[in-house]
């Protein structure tokens, strides 16, 4: 084979490999189109939706309403001197998941018992269930955890 002969094949090779990879890259594209994800969001029935607000507003007026279990316990431990964040999960009024991060007392033993004696006495005085209530008491040094 003379140079003329080689640098054609070469080249030839270069192009068919160039070619099949803008084809596998189309393909792929044209793949991923078609089954790629909508963005459209599903509709939400109007009488889904409003009993959905109102369970809503339950859950919320149920912890923090005026005579709201968050808002009284909150209130009592402010009353005794303690600073904190209250992380809440609340899917339901049978599932109450509540974490205080103590922000000027370490979370020791001690204080973790006083501020749940606070928190199931408050549940307590307003005939609510204790197991519907998951309490947690950590410090500023314990991670995001329940």
């Amino acid at each position: 084979m003379n140079k003329k002969e080689v640098y054609k094949l070469e080249k030839g090779k270069f192009n068919l490999m160039g070619i099949t990879v803008i084809l596998f890259v189309v393909f792929f594209l044209f793949i991923n189109s078609k089954v790629g994800i909508s963005a459209d969001q599903p509709a939400i029935s109007p009488d889904v939706q409003t009993e959905n607000e109102k369970k809503t507003m339950g859950i919320e007026n149920f912890l923090f309403g005026n005579s709201g279990i968050i808002k009284q316990v909150n209130d009592e431990l402010m009353g005794k001197g303690y600073l904190f964040q209250t992380l809440i999960v609340a899917p339901s009024v049978d599932q109450v998941q509540v974490k205080y991060v103590l922000t000027n007392k370490e979370a020791t033993i001690f204080e973790q018992e006083a501020v749940e004696s606070i928190f199931f006495e408050i549940v307590k005085d307003n005939n609510l269930e204790p197991d519907a209530f998951k309490l947690k008491v950590a410090d500023s040094d314990d991670g995001p955890d329940w």
